[in-house]
C-alpha cells in the first residue's frame, strides 16, 4: 500500500503528522519488511534482518525500522504462523490463556500468543483439532468437508501458512460443482 493505514496513523503520530518524506521513509521501511518477510516466510523475521533489508541513508533512522519491524510483528503482519524462531524468548510472561476452538483461528492465535511469550491452552469441544477443515476417507476415495478452496492469494494468510508447510496448490477448474450432504448438486445460481 501507498499510504498510512488508519491503524498506522494510530500507533505512528509522529509519522503520519510530519513531513510527506517521513511518511515516504516510513512506507518504504514497512513495505521492505513485509516484502522480506514474504520471500521467506520459514525462517523469522528478526530485527537484526529487518535492519540488515532497509538500507537507509540515515544511520540515525534505524530506530524507526525497529518500531516498525515491531508494530508489524505486534499485529500479526510478520512473523505468524509455523516458521522457525531464531531467538525463543526465554521464560514465560505471567499470563495464562485459554483459546476456545481448535479450528484454524484458534490453533494459528495459540501459535502467535506462544510466540509472544503467553502460556496457551486450547480447548477444543471435538475429538479432533482442524475445525471446518476436515477429509473424510472411505476406501480410496477422499472428499474435503469444509474449508477446503483459498480464493485470493494475495495478502492472504493461508498463502504464507501453504509456503510454511510446503503445501501444494492446484487450479481448480473452470467448472467446479458444489454438493449437498445428501448428494445433490448446488445449483449454480447459489
Amino acid at each position: 500500500a501507498n499510504k498510512l493505514t488508519k491503524q498506522e496513523m494510530v500507533f505512528f503520530p509522529d509519522i503520519s503528522g510530519s513531513s510527506q518524506s517521513a511518511i515516504m521513509e516510513f512506507l518504504f521501511i514497512r513495505n521492505r519488511l513485509l516484502q522480506t518477510w514474504l520471500q521467506d516466510p520459514v525462517h523469522e523475521l528478526t530485527t537484526e534482518k529487518a535492519q540488515a533489508a532497509v538500507h537507509l541513508p540515515h544511520p540515525g533512522k534505524s530506530n524507526l525500522v525497529l518500531r516498525v519491524h515491531g508494530y508489524l510483528s505486534r499485529f500479526g503482519y510478520i512473523n505468524f504462523g509455523l516458521f522457525q524462531q531464531h531467538n525463543p524468548l526465554q521464560g514465560k510472561m505471567p499470563f495464562k490463556v485459554i483459546v476456545v476452538g481448535g479450528g484454524v483461528s484458534g490453533l494459528m492465535a495459540a501459535r502467535q500468543l506462544q510466540y509472544f511469550g503467553l502460556d496457551v491452552t486450547i480447548l477444543e469441544a471435538r475429538d479432533r483439532i482442524g475445525g471446518r477443515i476436515h477429509t473424510f476417507r472411505r476406501g480410496a476415495y477422499s472428499a474435503d468437508l469444509g474449508a477446503m478452496v483459498v480464493t485470493g492469494l494475495g495478502g492472504n494468510p493461508l498463502a504464507v501458512i501453504r509456503k510454511q508447510v510446503s503445501l501444494e496448490m492446484s487450479k481448480i477448474r473452470r467448472r467446479c460443482p458444489l454438493y449437498y450432504t445428501t448428494g445433490e448438486m448446488v445449483p449454480r445460481e447459489r
